[in-house]
């Protein structure tokens, strides 16, 4: 597909800016305004000056902005499902409902938001189903697959993440005299409390906490298994991202996981959290390193089939056709 992209955000800074900018594609900052409408109209100014035909919200809370803008400018628009649907509408509060009523097409990566959001009324001739794509060309198996006692949970470190449920999980099979190390990557607003809560059991030499890492591949050739313990997600891109590395996941059975962890075959899921049932699944996946490379290698070449870039242009050419169908009907 030959298309020209502009990335339009609304905050400054985020890790991702700098490495747009270095594909060549603009990043503009619309963020500053003294509320939405105000916003609204300094997007839509931006994007009309730009000659924009499609407008696509990467996010659900920009969902409104996508819906808006496309039709003060009479071009096609796509909002984003990238959690369960439901824990998205809340955390929008009072415009929850219309940020998923609103876009005329909705791309979700996870099939469980899908069936959510028809559960509570939307055509599914809205929804479109845009897996997540990993680059199978970075995200390697590691060359030496020793044992190394090594775990990591990846991401932003957020009351979903629910990360205390690992640092539980820690100080269970140090109980147990199990060997291990837990890595921690990633920011966010729980971080200080975590790090308090590892102090306060005196955890410091199990667990690390190694904020963002640009080169996240490096975490995974250097675990056993990447752990999940999530409240709710969408699907998780680290998950895919260590399965490509030939890593097992050990998860949550909640959101869109399920739909990309086959429990026994790629990855191991637990239906219902609880410390006990966590802690001993790891271990067996931490003592059984045939079973874990069985694990691995199958979970691999599920990306390879289903997440790679090469998958991507086929998804992306048929959501943009149903955008501009959708559009000239309605």
């Amino acid at each position: 597909m030959n298309i020209r992209c502009t990335v339009f955000s609304l905050t400054k800074g985020e890790r991702y800016e700098e490495p747009i900018r270095e594909l060549g594609i603009d990043v503009v900052y619309a963020g500053k305004s003294r509320g939405r409408m105000t916003r609204m109209l300094k997007l839509q100014r931006e994007m009309q000056r730009r000659g924009v035909t499609l407008v696509y919200s990467m996010h659900f809370f920009t969902n409104l902005y996508a819906a808006m803008v496309g039709r003060l400018l009479a071009v096609p628009e796509i909002g984003s499902m990238r959690n369960d649907c439901f824990s998205e509408i809340r955390a929008v509060g009072s415009l929850g409902k219309s940020s998923l009523k609103m876009p005329r097409v909705i791309a979700a990566n996870s099939r469980l938001a899908m069936r959510n959001a028809e559960s509570i009324g939307i055509d599914p001739q809205r929804l479109f189903f845009l897996p997540n794509v990993v680059d199978t060309a970075r995200f390697q198996p590691k060359a030496d697959t020793t044992p190394t006692g090594k775990v990591a949970l990846v991401g932003r470190l957020t009351k979903q993440k629910r990360v205390d449920r690992m640092i539980d999980v820690v100080e269970e099979l140090l109980r147990r005299e199990v060997g291990l190390h837990c890595s921690i990557a990633g920011e966010g607003e729980e971080r200080r409390k975590l790090e308090d809560l590892v102090r306060e059991r005196s955890l410091e030499d199990a667990v690390t906490f190694i904020g963002n890492v640009n080169e996240i591949e490096t975490v995974y050739h250097n675990i056993d298994v990447l752990c999940l313990t999530s409240e709710h997600e969408g699907t998780p891109n680290v998950a895919l991202e260590a399965m490509a590395c030939g890593v097992p996941v050990l998860a949550t059975s909640v959101g869109g996981v399920p739909d990309i962890i086959q429990s026994g075959e790629t990855g191991v899921l637990i239906d219902s959290y609880g410390t006990s049932a966590y802690a001993d699944a790891l271990q067996s996946l931490i003592e059984d390193h045939e079973r874990r490379t069985a694990l691995g290698e199958a979970a691999r070449a599920y990306v390879e089939s289903t997440h790679s870039p090469e998958a991507l242009d086929a998804y992306l050419q048929e959501l943009l056709e149903r955008a501009q169908r959708k559009n000239a009907v309605d």
